[in-house]
């Protein structure tokens, strides 16, 4: 069976347990990269940077480094 290289709107909602219209919003939005072949297909490397955008971890650990970079942690002691 070959890779599969497209996901559907339907099988992005499912996989996002998200409603199919917000998946079309987020297309629309240009938050989710889409391609309109017979329907609106996201590859899959398209869906994981939507993922990747949307996760807070990196916007916490961003703004903890930079947090870490303005206030440096004072030595034991001093």
């Amino acid at each position: 069976m070959a890779k599969k290289d497209f996901f559907t709107v339907k099988e992005v909602a499912e996989h996002l347990k998200i409603d199919e219209r917000t998946v079309y919003r987020y297309i629309h939005a240009k938050k989710i990269k889409a391609t309109k072949i017979g329907g609106w297909r996201i590859t899959v490397e398209d869906l994981q940077d939507f993922i990747k955008r949307s996760s807070n971890i990196q916007k916490w650990e961003r703004k903890l480094k930079l947090n870490q970079k303005r206030n440096p942690p004072m030595a034991m002691g001093a």
